[in-house]
């Protein structure tokens, strides 16, 4: 229960809950805001501290895992964020997921499932299921992944019971309300409409 009120105080921290009409300036003025748009700055848009922090990073997991790792740290987001393929089995394909936020001391790790398939001339890679604890074709990289993202950011990891919470009156964009935490403190990358395999509730520690 811990980790879940200091997340959402995090959260209380950087965003006014409940406060926003599209285009309104007051919500971001918020000092919270403010302080969230340069933390995002001084980290993801100078180009020098993201290498330094995050793609060195990244080239460790690529060590650790002997994978490539794709980044996946897009515009205004509140964390880092990137992903290895772990496994592939004809047309499903195994990949882990793992994210670093920006505003407070919280990683999370996710197994993501996608279905390869074709429609006419396009193919496409739904996402069928996420796994939430370290097994099957993700159990090696899931723990080395968390492993090596605790001691190298000293953070503490956030399961999944704890991040799909929905927040009300949260909002990360313009176009959605009632965001969950995992979207205010790393990313939209995750949506929770999708099936759920694994310990919702699994923490490791290092």
């Amino acid at each position: 229960m811990s980790l879940l009120f200091e997340t959402i105080a995090c959260i209380q921290h950087f965003y006014p809950l409940g406060l926003y009409e599209p285009d309104d300036k007051v919500y971001y003025a918020y000092p919270g805001m403010l302080e969230r748009k340069k933390i995002i700055a001084d980290n993801i848009y100078d180009q020098g501290v993201f290498e330094h922090r995050w793609v060195a990073f990244c080239d460790i997991v690529a060590r650790i895992t002997g994978r490539k790792v794709i980044g996946t740290t897009y515009g205004i987001t509140s964390g880092y964020s990137a992903f290895i393929e772990a496994g592939r089995c004809g047309d499903s394909i195994d990949e882990l997921h793992f994210f670093q936020s920006l505003l407070g001391p919280y990683y999370a790790v996710i197994g993501v499932n996608r279905q390869v398939r074709d429609d006419r001339d396009n193919r496409f890679q739904p996402i069928v299921s996420y796994t939430t604890s370290p097994t099957g074709a993700i159990q090696d990289v899931f723990l080395s992944v968390s492993e090596a993202i605790a001691r190298k950011f000293e953070s503490a990891f956030l399961p999944y019971s704890v991040y799909s919470v929905p927040v009300q009156g949260l909002i990360v964009d313009a176009y959605s309300r009632n965001r969950t935490i995992f979207h205010g403190l790393f990313n939209n990358l995750l949506e929770f409409n999708v099936l759920v395999q694994g310990d919702t509730d699994y923490v490791v520690e290092f």
